[in-house]
This record gives structure tokens, sequence and C-alpha cells, in this order.
């Protein structure tokens, strides 16, 4: 009896975990997106930043500012929204390693896609190769 329940509660496990790691699999960028820039403070007067970041700099060189721009998947593009207008740009996202690929001002970018397992699905932290960070968060419609 007891072989049983441990048989039976070891297939109740392995559900559970493919069935986990299959909802984990899936990204869906499809829709509407709010990205904002994660800083990190290197040192007294040293930030860094994702080079994807849109932002400014005044005219006098002492401020920097963050802009909180917008991104809408579509099927095999997204439309870049930001102070400039909006800006078509082409991406593709490989599954098999979680991986948003695109150019953009004659720049390449890769971002790791990592998930957020409380917010599957309506939150994704996109991570490029420095370590840099944008939090994309999606728009109620």
């Amino acid at each position: 009896m007891k072989s049983i329940k441990l048989k039976v509660f070891g297939i109740l496990i392995i559900l559970m975990l493919s069935l986990t790691q299959k909802s984990i699999a899936q990204i869906d960028l499809s829709g509407h997106w709010t990205a904002t820039c994660i800083l990190e403070k290197s040192n007294e007067s040293t930030i860094s930043f994702c080079e994807f970041c849109q932002y400014s700099i005044n005219m006098d060189n002492t401020e920097i500012s963050f802009e909180i721009f917008e991104m809408v998947f579509e099927k095999d593009y997204f439309n870049l929204i930001n102070n400039n207008g909006s800006t078509k740009v082409i991406y593709e996202i490989k599954e098999d390693i979680e991986t948003l690929e695109f150019s953009y001002e004659e720049k390449t970018y890769e971002f790791k896609i990592l998930t957020i397992l409380k917010y599957t699905g309506n939150n994704y932290i996109l991570k490029d190769n420095d370590g840099m960070l944008i939090l994309l968060e999606r728009k109620e419609e």
C-alpha cells in the first residue's frame, strides 16, 4: 500500500513539474507593453543602464532623464513608441533559449527573456548581454 502511494505521489510530482515547465516556457509578448529601464548605481557618481534605454541629457550635461517607452508586439515586429514617435522594429524570439533579438538604429540587440513566476504573462524582464535590465509590464487595454 505504501509503495502504491509513493508511486502515485511520484507521478503527481512529475506531472506538476512538467506543467510548470510548460507554462514557464510559453512566452507571449503579443500586445501592448510599458518598458522601464532598471538602473544600476556603480558608485557615487556613476550609473549603468541598458543601451536600448531611451534617455535625454540636459544642455549643460548635469542631468539625465530616462523615458518610459512602449512596445506594441505583433507577430513579426513591434512598434517602439517614445517621445520621437513610433518606429516599426522587426524582431525574432528564439523560444529554445528564450531570447529576443532585433536591430534598432543600426545596432543589434539580444535580450534573455526572464519570467517573473508570480506575474507570468503580465511582466517580463529583458536582460542584455551586459546584465542590464528592462522591465516589461503588460498594459491594460
